[in-house]
């Protein structure tokens, strides 16, 4: 399943995909290590092994149930940095919010604790974010990225200007809160290429089943979710607006949020949130690079490894372009993924 979802990500035009923390045993790393080894294709995947949260804090889904180390002490949160650390994962994920109020905070201090472990073994930490005030200590904690936005608030001055100091990349992720306001199927769905490109990788039975999300829902529900996406929209705009590196993420993994799709998806969002469609471009590109710290993707230039589209339209005039996939290059070689 995992590596039909990594093929399934390649033919969207995703040539690198980063796990969140929802690996509790070996096969996201032996399918890494695989991929190094030239042993399988796919979009390449980096991992960040077994995330870390206060007690109850992890992913809400059935199938990641326990998946999450659970943590009180800092003593506890520095172990669980270093036992993944030896597991070689690329990144570190903690769980920070409360969850929607199913479990308590990760304090200031253990998120600090997990971020400084993290920079020993020169690892990225990643914190999920809800609320404006752990942003606040987060930032200053210098974590790598923001997965997800504040969404409880509009970012005000003072955070926007320590995300920039302390170099926190930010990735909005706006797909799956905005795929939550509508009340019928919106017209993004019938997009021709997007479309296309969900009926070449998905059953109909998929299909129909996502048509269904937008069936008639409590609209108490519906407003809820209209105002956290509003301040998702918002702040990204912000961020844009204040230089900040903003990169692409977009949580797939949930029912029905696809992967490849919904990067597809999110790069519009992004554009519609007021980023040029160069910055589009570049915070799916270079500076996702950056962040993954693949130093010889993300640009067109010698010595650098030829990922990369040949599009049936400039994404420069249209975002949406990018889903005109003509050729695909993977380390020079012209294919397309099998799924």
């Amino acid at each position: 399943m995992l590596f039909r979802s990594l093929n399934m990500a390649l033919y969207y035009g995703i040539s690198v995909v980063m796990s969140q923390g929802i690996e509790r045993g070996d096969l996201a790393i032996q399918i890494r290590d695989e991929q190094l080894a030239g042993k399988l294709g796919g979009a390449q995947l980096l991992v960040a092994g077994r995330g870390i949260g206060a007690p109850n804090a992890g992913p809400g889904m059935l199938a990641y149930a326990g998946i999450a180390y659970e943590v009180t002490t800092e003593e506890q949160i520095r172990q669980a940095v270093r036992e993944q650390a030896a597991r070689k994962v690329n990144a570190i994920k903690i769980w920070v919010d409360d969850r929607g109020g199913r479990a308590p905070s990760l304090s200031p201090a253990l998120s600090a604790a997990a971020a400084d472990e993290a920079k020993k073994h020169n690892l990225r930490i990643s914190a999920h974010v809800y609320y404006h005030r752990d942003a606040v200590d987060l930032a200053k904690a210098q974590v790598s990225s923001f997965a997800h936005l504040v969404r409880d608030s509009v970012m005000d001055e003072p955070l926007l200007v320590s995300v920039i100091k302390n170099r926190v990349f930010v990735m909005p992720n706006m797909g799956g809160a905005e795929r939550n306001t509508h009340t019928s199927t919106p017209p993004w769905f019938e997009e021709p290429y997007l479309a296309g490109l969900l009926k070449d990788t998905t059953s109909s039975e998929v299909i129909e089943r996502m048509k269904g999300l937008w069936a008639p829902r409590d609209p108490k529900v519906v407003e809820q979710v209209r105002a956290i996406y509003s301040n998702i929209h918002r702040n990204t705009s912000r961020l844009k607006d204040a230089g900040a590196r903003v990169i692409l993420g977009s949580d797939t993994g949930l029912p029905d949020h696809l992967f490849g799709y919904a990067e597809q998806r999110e790069l519009e969002l992004m554009r519609s949130a007021g980023m040029t469609e160069m910055e589009v471009i570049v915070a799916a590109t270079s500076r996702a690079a950056e962040y993954l710290q693949l130093p010889d993707r993300g640009v067109l230039a010698p010595g650098k490894r030829a990922d990369f589209l040949v599009l049936d339209g400039n994404p420069l005039d249209d975002i949406r372009y990018t889903r005109r996939i003509a050729r695909m290059f993977v380390n020079g070689e012209i294919g397309r993924a099998h799924v």
